[in-house]
């Protein structure tokens, strides 16, 4: 089991499907720990787009989502970026179906309080990862990015929260 410990950080270009604008992503995945909430703070006012994941075989994850999505959206409301232009919530952990404890319909409901989409799926075998990625950064596209639109676009920043997805 790959768990995130501290944070990592990762660049990754993301070819928009059915598309030929290519959006750059710099990605900071942090362990889901209170000890990080601080550091990762610094960050969330010039962030543009939020995914917060949380494991489907703990409630501990699941429960500490809100204060999470609660902390990000403060801290990025009073910047110059203002809040994130997309965001999204993900199951992760899909793959260990037998130790799940948190079903798809709890999760459904917790982002429909959010007011964020639902994906799942595992970051693990990539499954749903390319699904979330293709939403945020199109939303984050047909909002904000088609103005900057040039050969190398600007890289747009992404917090990933709760466990670590592999570099795509």
């Amino acid at each position: 089991m790959n768990k995130t410990c501290g944070v990592d950080v990762h660049s990754k270009r993301v070819l928009l499907h059915n598309t030929e604008d290519e959006v750059g992503l710099l990605l900071l995945d942090s362990a889901g720990t209170d000890l990080y909430k601080t550091f990762l703070s610094q960050y969330w006012d010039q962030g543009h787009l939020l995914l917060v994941m949380f494991d489907v075989t703990s409630e501990t994850s699941f429960s500490s989502v809100e204060s999470w999505v609660y902390l990000a959206l403060e801290t990025s409301w009073g910047s110059n970026s203002g809040p994130p232009t997309a965001c999204a919530l993900f199951g992760n952990k899909c793959d260990l179906e037998g130790r799940r404890v948190i079903g798809r319909t709890e999760g459904e409901e917790l982002a429909d309080k959010l007011d964020m989409p639902y994906f799942e799926g595992s970051a693990k075998e990539y499954e749903g990862v390319d699904t979330v990625v293709q939403y945020l950064s199109k939303e984050w596209w047909n909002k904000a990015g088609q103005k900057h639109k040039q050969k190398n676009p600007p890289l747009s920043k992404a917090i990933f929260n709760r466990t670590h997805i592999p570099a795509m």
